[in-house]
């Protein structure tokens, strides 16, 4: 299958490059900024360029977009909403004219912020009613591939952790650096999530793709816990001091944007109709730790 996936050098964007590599595909990677690993043949393309968007579909002429791409630091969209609309919005309007010009199917990959966190974890089928600019400017990014693709999926996810091959930290390998130094480590014991390893959530949306699904589903993790839970889970991974978590509460945290109480995402529809099970929150944190010792076993470990 040719596969073209964009936000390539992102952490999700590019797991999704490898696994697809190894799994046989013909991929075409999409960036704005970073190199894609692998050999992938990579393209810089701004996807808000319309007409620079419809030339690179016209020419490569994939079978489907994994659609990754976008402004996904959470307190610089509510700092800076004009980007947000213009990274995540726009851009996704390009790519669905380009995709539907081609005939290509569109993968979208989408948030659990597109819900307000008063009764999460959410199934596919919940209303979105998104309390911050990101998942306000991802719930209409929701809503553009939904009225205007011809042949469209849409995944969400939930707090993506895994090793990152760029500068960018996650949540986890945060964690993991004030962990390692000695230093506090606040965690949230108001936020519940479901929290997905990377590579756990791209086996899954790959195989959205390559099976030719329709409709909503959710890629995530399988276990709901709030931050603090996560904290002391990794702590019993990694050998870490639990005594260094200092829980508190968001509303003391002074973020820009509004983190959803109780979120999370439902996998059921995953869990019944995917061979890529949705990992626990035990399976997901060996997986870093593998990742963090070095010992993630190249390319074959991207087929769990």
């Amino acid at each position: 299958m040719r596969i073209a996936v964009t936000g390539a050098g992102g952490l999700l964007g590019a797991t999704l490059c490898r696994k697809a590599i190894a799994r046989g595909h013909d991929l075409v990677a999409y960036t704005r900024t970073t190199p894609t690993p692998l050999g992938a043949k990579t393209q810089f393309l701004d996807l808000t360029d319309r007409a620079a968007t419809a030339t690179a579909f016209g020419r490569e002429r994939v079978d489907v977009v994994i659609h990754t791409a976008g402004l996904t630091d959470v307190d610089e969209c509510e700092r800076n909403p004009g980007e947000a609309e213009r990274a995540n919005v726009d851009a996704t309007h390009s790519v669905v004219d380009a995709a539907n010009a081609v005939g290509s199917r569109v993968v979208f990959v989408s948030t659990d912020y597109v819900f307000d966190g008063a009764s999460g974890p959410y199934d596919e089928d919940a209303v979105p009613s998104p309390q911050s600019v990101y998942g306000t400017a991802k719930f209409a990014a929701e809503r553009v591939v939904q009225d205007r693709s011809d042949a469209w999926a849409i995944a969400r996810t939930c707090v993506l952790l895994g090793w990152p091959r760029g500068p960018r930290e996650n949540f986890a390998t945060w964690a993991i650096g004030r962990f390692s130094r000695g230093e506090p480590v606040p965690l949230f014991r108001d936020q519940w999530v479901t929290t997905t390893h990377t590579r756990n959530a791209a086996a899954m949306i790959l195989e959205i793709a390559e099976r030719g699904s329709t409709g909503v589903w959710h890629a995530a993790g399988g276990e709901l816990a709030d931050r603090v839970a996560f904290g002391v889970a990794m702590c019993a991974e990694f050998g870490f001091s639990p005594d260094l978590i200092a829980p508190r509460d968001r509303a003391s945290a002074g973020l820009a944007a509004l983190r959803p109480g109780r979120a999370g995402l439902r996998t059921a529809r995953a869990a019944r109709e995917l061979t890529a099970q949705p990992w626990s929150l035990a399976r997901a944190l060996r997986c870093l730790h593998d990742e963090w010792r070095g010992t993630e076993g190249g390319d074959d470990a991207l087929e769990e």
